[in-house]
């Protein structure tokens, strides 16, 4: 069933001080391996990277779960139109 496989959608990704985050399809953080060089990084540069990694993490998710879908919807859903790139509120990997 499609919904099955979208709420057992995740990604994971790394980061360059070996940080490891994965998220839900939502974008949540659902797990997190600090490893020891996050021992060295001032709270300001380990909150940058958690943030960076949550909405790379996050990108890639949506990415796999349009990619679950597109078997079962119209290609025009999934390329965003002129309109929608334009918006104030497109702000998917940049915010």
């Amino acid at each position: 069933m499609i919904s099955t496989r979208l709420d057992a959608l995740t990604a994971t990704v790394q980061g360059p001080h070996g940080i490891e985050l994965t998220v839900n399809l939502d974008g949540k953080p659902i797990a997190l391996h600090l490893g020891t060089a996050q021992r060295h990084m001032s709270a300001t540069a380990l909150a940058r990277e958690l943030i960076t990694l949550t909405h790379r993490a996050a990108a890639q998710a949506l990415a796999d779960g349009l990619a679950t879908l597109a078997p079962f919807i119209d290609d025009d859903l999934l390329t965003p139109s002129t309109e929608d790139t334009n918006s104030d509120d497109w702000h998917l990997g940049n915010s």
